[in-house]
Parts: C-alpha cells; structure tokens; sequence
C-alpha cells in the first residue's frame, strides 16, 4: 500500500518518521513486530509485515528521491534480514514467521502457498536492500545483497515452480502473479506462466482469489504481461468478491476482507492497491525505473474496455504530472504536463491502428513511421507495435494520434 499512498498523498514526512518508529520497535534480534508503534497486538516477524521496514524505506526513495531515509536506516534494515537469514539457511522463508498472515483474507491458505509468497518478500527486501546499497556507496553490501537475492531466486524457482505445468505452487493467482511480477520466472517459461495466471482468473469467471498482497501483484502481472483488459474486467466487476460488490453494498470505505463480514474492519486499506492501478495502467504515470523522484518520468496509458476517457494527475518532488486522454471513432488524443526539471518517455498508444499519423497541437510529429522535429521539448520518436513513443522535456504537450490509412 506504499506506492499506493505516495501516488495520492504527500507520504515523505510521514514514512521517514514512522520509519523511525520501525527503529524504536525493533527487538534485539532484528524482528519487527507486526504493528508500529507496537500496541501489545500481535506477534513478530510475520512475512510482508515484517520487511515493510525495508520496502517503505525503498519507497521513500523511489517517489522522493531521498537516500536520507537509507542511511538513517541502514543498520536496522540490515538486522531485519538477518533476522531471517539467520533461521532459514536454506533461504525459504518457513522459520520466523510469527503469524504467518501470507494474502491475509485469500481463501488459498495452504502451507506451501504461503511459503512461496513470503519468500518473494524475501528476495524483493533482500533486492531492494543490493539497489539501496549501491546508492550509498555500500559497495560490498550492494554485491552481497545481489549475489544473496539470485540464490533466493535459484531456491525459490527449484522448491515451487513446476516447469512441466509452468505453475508456483500450485497455480494460485497470487503465486503465479508474485513470481511475474518479481521477475523471478525463467525468460523461458514466462509466457505459460501469464497463461496460466489469465486461465485462472477466466476459470473463476473474472474473479479474484487474493487478498492485500496478491491483489497488487495480479492487476500489475496482467498489465505488465499484455492483459490489462482482463485487469479491467476485474476492476470493474460488481459482484463477490470485487470492489464493485462492496460499493453496490453501500461501502463508502475499503473492507479487510472481501466479503464484508462483520466481524473484520469495514475500514481497511488492504485492498487498496487498485488505485495504484488507475495512476500507473490507466493514467500510465510512473515514476521510472532509470532515475528516481520522477526525474525521468514514464507515461504509459492502456485503452481498456469501454472507456472512453481518463483524467489523472500526481503532485511528486519535481511539481505536478498530469495525463489525460480521450478516444472516439477517429481519433486519440492525449495530453501530458512535465514538470520542470524532469525528463519523460510519453507513449501514446496507437488503439489498434497500424497506419498511424500523431501531432503535436496540429503540427505532425510522425507520419509514415518517420519522427518529424521541430517541435519545441520533443526531442524524439520512433514507433513500435503498439505505441509511438516521444522523448520530452518539461512542459505541456497535446499528442493527437489518428489512423492515417483512411
């Protein structure tokens, strides 16, 4: 929920103090507890709970750009892996997992099921932990933490993945969605994994079976993996589990489970991943992944569905990314605002046409496959299958893509 939060608030401030909190928390051993600051409520060390303290760290870094954050927490992070290295040698996360909560709310319970999703928490904390050293010039941690996270990767893929079926541990959505969206899958078999994913999710009529952690996992597998219509269609389903079933149930807040009972929190955020969805598939801002703090911005809208229009905007470090485009018979237009100090990779999607011709507030910009310059801020173009992708500097730019082949 990190990401989600930093797309729809202002989150610098409040992460790097409770950050400070995961701190004052921890035990001598390195486990966190499940709640910070700590209540009494609940145990330690429970997977995805757990290494919170080390992804909401990276989260701070990727939306603001701030290597405070690592720094100050370096050496609490550092004990939080260690706390499970220590007990699971062979780098499955089975030993130190308190409560054991896994896709908290998923009827998928099994064992197993859950020791693959918690030692893709593992490998993602222990990832983050090589990028973030490397950042600060902890050289010798970076290359530990990245050899650490391969062999998490090589054991993770030789307990769970079965490569004759192409399934993770029995071909639950949120094992095979978790798997894809770690990059953790061999190359070779990714696209029976997607296949599978997508059969699932179609053999429960367009339904889930997540709960908070595979949800997130399932809408950015599909997206990444050339399925946001089938991530649409679960956006927009109405009836259980969906969050159309809870709003037709006059929810005005996000329930802990998707059933609604009354026995669990009808104000929960766990299920709230799916606005993280709207900004980055259907808006398509991203913050990047070649810089951080939306230096080098990516903007990547998916036309899904019958909808005709999307209208988004982030308020980041650098100023305010806004997107908004709309569709109709003939044309497609899309209008982008960079902020300044900021660099983007704006792809304007060509909506099935495969003759395209795009301008830039009527002066074309391509035709004929062919990057026409002279337009101020667009430094360049080139088409590919799907999309036209223009580099721009900062500044507000209209791209009106039609089908040049009528």
């Amino acid at each position: 929920m990190a990401d989600t939060a930093c797309l729809n608030f202002g989150m610098v401030r409040f992460y790097s103090k409770w950050l400070y909190d995961f701190a004052d928390d921890q035990r001598p051993d390195g486990g966190v507890h499940d709640n910070t600051p700590w209540t009494g409520w609940g145990g330690f060390g429970a997977p995805g709970w757990h290494d919170c303290y080390v992804k909401i760290a990276h989260t701070v870094y990727h939306h603001y750009g701030d290597t405070r954050v690592i720094r100050q927490q370096y050496a609490g992070m550092q004990r939080s892996i260690d706390f499970i290295l220590d007990v699971n040698p062979h780098l499955i996360w089975e030993n130190h997992v308190g409560g054991n909560y896994a896709d908290w709310g998923s009827p998928i319970r099994d064992e197993e099921h859950k020791a693959l999703l918690n030692t893709c928490n593992f490998y993602r904390a222990v990832d983050f932990m090589a990028e973030m050293s490397a950042v600060i010039q902890r050289s010798d941690e970076a290359r530990s933490y990245a050899d650490l996270a391969n062999r998490i990767k090589v054991a993770l893929n030789e307990r769970f993945f079965n490569s004759a079926t192409g399934q993770y541990a029995g071909g639950a959505q949120a094992a095979n969605a978790f798997a894809l969206f770690s990059d953790i899958v061999p190359p070779a078999h990714q696209a029976r994994v997607v296949e599978n994913l997508v059969r699932d999710i179609q053999a429960h009529d367009n339904h889930l079976t997540t709960g908070p952690q595979g949800t997130r996992y399932v809408m950015q597998a599909l997206t990444d993996n050339g399925h946001a219509d089938l991530a649409y269609a679960l956006a927009t389903q109405t009836t259980q589990p969906s969050w159309g079933y809870m709003v037709l149930q006059g929810a005005t807040t996000l329930w802990e489970f998707w059933n609604g009972s009354i026995q669990i929190s009808h104000n929960h955020p766990f299920l709230g991943s799916v606005s993280e969805w709207f900004y980055k598939a259907l808006a398509g801002i991203d913050a990047g992944t070649e810089e951080v703090g939306y230096k080098q911005i990516k903007i990547k809208p998916h036309v899904v569905g019958a909808l005709s229009w999307v209208k988004s905007s982030v308020q980041t470090i650098r100023g305010n990314v806004s997107v908004a485009w709309k569709r109709d018979d003939d044309s497609f237009t899309l209008t982008v605002k960079i902020p300044g100090n900021s660099t983007a990779q704006v792809h304007v999607p060509k909506v099935g046409w495969s003759n395209v011709a795009v301008s830039e507030n009527d002066k074309l910009v391509l035709e004929n496959s062919k990057f026409l310059p002279g337009v101020t801020g667009i430094i360049s173009g080139f088409e590919n299958q799907d999309c036209v992708v223009f580099a721009v500097g900062s500044g507000s730019y209209q791209f009106k893509i039609t089908d040049d082949s009528k």
